[in-house]
């Protein structure tokens, strides 16, 4: 069963997870905005598409820019969890990033911003996803799980981590609970949502 529905974006055809469903776009948004929204049981989520300026668009192929240019601009409250690259199944080049925020008045929330090239056109993929309903239990069963394991120490340490820079030591770091292997357990929390999406974009022929 495939479980993705195909959209239009400036007359380019791209697929999505089908937990999404299209919203009205902003009357003074930007020009050719998409926009969908999606809910779950752990998460809501807001995903965006629009083409965009070569000059806009994250470098392809230079991941390690990608990460120098994020936790550039990362304020205390955030951290970057995963940039990743390479081209989907029709062959087209892609580039992301996800970043967390974790604001104490706010719910624990992720940004997708994802770059594909097409051939003469880039589209954007924007997904701003945060907790709803139960928030916590994915932080708290893995919390739970490394303790039991001896992963972390009684006072936390080896719980959170830049995923690329050992010496970036301030903001939200990227904790266990945020690998992706503990996706599937909970699919329906904003961070799998995310990486759902990119999965749905990659794996399009």
């Amino acid at each position: 069963m495939r479980h993705m529905i195909a959209i239009e974006v400036a007359g380019l055809r791209i697929d999505i997870p089908d937990m999404f469903m299209p919203v009205d776009s902003p009357v003074d948004g930007p020009l050719r905005l998409s926009t969908y929204s999606a809910q779950t049981g752990q998460g809501v989520a807001v995903l965006e598409a629009r083409p965009i300026d070569a000059s806009e668009a994250m470098p392809f192929g230079n991941g390690r820019q990608v990460v120098d240019d994020v936790n550039a601009g990362l304020s205390d409250v955030q951290g970057l969890v995963e940039v990743g690259l390479g081209a989907t199944h029709a062959g087209h080049d892609a580039i992301w990033s996800i970043v967390k925020t974790a604001a104490p008045d706010r719910p624990l929330g992720y940004r997708l911003v994802m770059d594909v090239r097409f051939d003469g056109t880039i589209l954007e993929l924007t997904v701003a996803a945060e907790e709803a309903g139960m928030t916590g239990v994915r932080e708290k069963y893995v919390r739970d799980h490394a303790k039991r394991h001896h992963l972390i120490d009684k006072d936390g340490n080896g719980w959170a981590a830049d995923p690329y820079d050992p010496t970036v030591t301030r903001g939200a770091l990227r904790n266990l609970s945020e690998d992706v292997a503990w996706d599937a357990r909970f699919p329906d929390h904003p961070l799998s949502m995310i990486r759902r999406t990119v999965l749905t974009i990659m794996n399009q022929d």
